[in-house]
C-alpha cells in the first residue's frame, strides 16, 4: 500500500529531476563575445568611443571615452569571482558601480545575477532562450558618474561550448 501512495509523488518528482539534470548538460555559458559587441554598439550609439582591452584573467574589457570621461567596463561574473581583481585593475579609472538592467549599486547584485543565469540555463535545457540583464561593472571618475552609458537594454545570451 505504501508503494502505491509513493507512485504519484514519484510521477511528480521524476520530470522535475530530469529537467534539472538536463539543465546542467551541454556546457551552456554566457556568450561574452555577443555581450561585448552589443554593449560596444550601444555605447557607440550614445557617442562613446570604445576599444577592447585584453587581459588574461578577464578576457576582454571595454574602455569607453567621451569628452573628458574615460571608463572601464567589465561583465562581472554573477558569483563575484572577478570582483576583487577588477577593483584592483580599475583603480586608475575610479570607483565601481554595478549595473543590472535599470538598477545600479556600489555592491555586486549577486542574488539577481545568479538567479538570472540559472533561469537561462534551466530554460535552455528545454530549448527556450531567455535573455537576461547582465551584471555590468563600470569604473569611472566621480565627475563622469552622471554620463556613464545606459546599457539597461543590453541582454546576455547563452552559447554552447
Amino acid at each position: 500500500m505504501a508503494s502505491r501512495a509513493a507512485l504519484p509523488l514519484l510521477a511528480a518528482i521524476l520530470p522535475l529531476t530530469l529537467g534539472l539534470r538536463a539543465a546542467n548538460q551541454g556546457g551552456r555559458f554566457i556568450d561574452q563575445d555577443r555581450l561585448r559587441a552589443d554593449s560596444a554598439t550601444s555605447m557607440q550609439s550614445q557617442g562613446w568611443t570604445v576599444r577592447e582591452i585584453r587581459r588574461p584573467v578577464f578576457g576582454a574589457l571595454l574602455e569607453g571615452r567621451r569628452g573628458d570621461c574615460r571608463i572601464l567596463l567589465h561583465f562581472a561574473s554573477p558569483e563575484g569571482a572577478t570582483a576583487q581583481r577588477f577593483a584592483n585593475l580599475s583603480r586608475p579609472y575610479g570607483p565601481i558601480v554595478y549595473h543590472r538592467g535599470k538598477d545600479s549599486s556600489a555592491a555586486l547584485p549577486q542574488k539577481a545575477g545568479l538567479m538570472g543565469w540559472h533561469l537561462q540555463r534551466y530554460a535552455a535545457a528545454f530549448g527556450i532562450a531567455v535573455p537576461t540583464a547582465p551584471v555590468i561593472a563600470i569604473a569611472s571618475p566621480a565627475q563622469c558618474a552622471e554620463t556613464t552609458p545606459d546599457l539597461s537594454n543590453v541582454r546576455q545570451h547563452l552559447r554552447r561550448l
